[in-house]
């Protein structure tokens, strides 16, 4: 076999395999061949559960919108705090004390953040019956996509590691 006709089949083998492994790359992550892909990502957890009364469902969403929107400054402040912790930690000489007090900072933040939603859900969950707020309740467990795989019937998130 002469040289140039070696190089060919190695040439010939070399697509062949980087073909094969491109459909299969293709099959393992979804994409279908020679049809419409599906919605990459998609995440049914991150649906809000159907309500069997959306009158009140809608009245809650509202409520919830509304104190999401008011919490937008703390979000603010929080990221600028954390942002500042940033900045400090890069500094020459470390001050520690600064760094846990822009911590301190971005924690209360997103506290007073926090507080304001969970404050409107319990209010709005005063007139939404019992069945339904065990679907909100079993909701708000499965984490709407966070932690635990970000799937509804994924694994829950690991136990933190024992403190010495």
């Amino acid at each position: 076999m002469s040289p140039r006709m070696k190089l060919l089949l190695i040439v010939s083998l070399a697509l062949n395999l980087f073909a094969i492994g491109s459909a299969a790359g293709a099959l393992i992550m979804g994409v279908h061949l020679g049809g419409r892909p599906p919605i990459p990502f998609s995440n049914t957890s991150m649906r809000a559960p159907p309500l069997l009364q959306p009158e009140k469902g809608a009245a809650l969403r509202v409520k919830l919108r509304a104190a999401a929107e008011a919490g937008a400054a703390d979000r603010r402040a929080s990221r600028q705090a954390r942002r500042e912790a940033a900045e400090l930690m890069a500094r020459d000489p470390y001050d520690a004390p600064a760094v846990a007090a822009a911590f301190a900072r971005s924690r209360a933040s997103d506290t007073a953040a926090r507080a304001r939603i969970e404050a409107a859900l319990v209010e709005g969950l005063q007139v939404i019956d019992a069945p339904d707020r065990a679907t909100i309740g079993a909701q708000m467990l499965r984490g709407r996509g966070r932690r635990g795989g970000g799937r509804p019937d994924g694994p829950p998130p690991p136990e933190p590691p024992p403190q010495p």
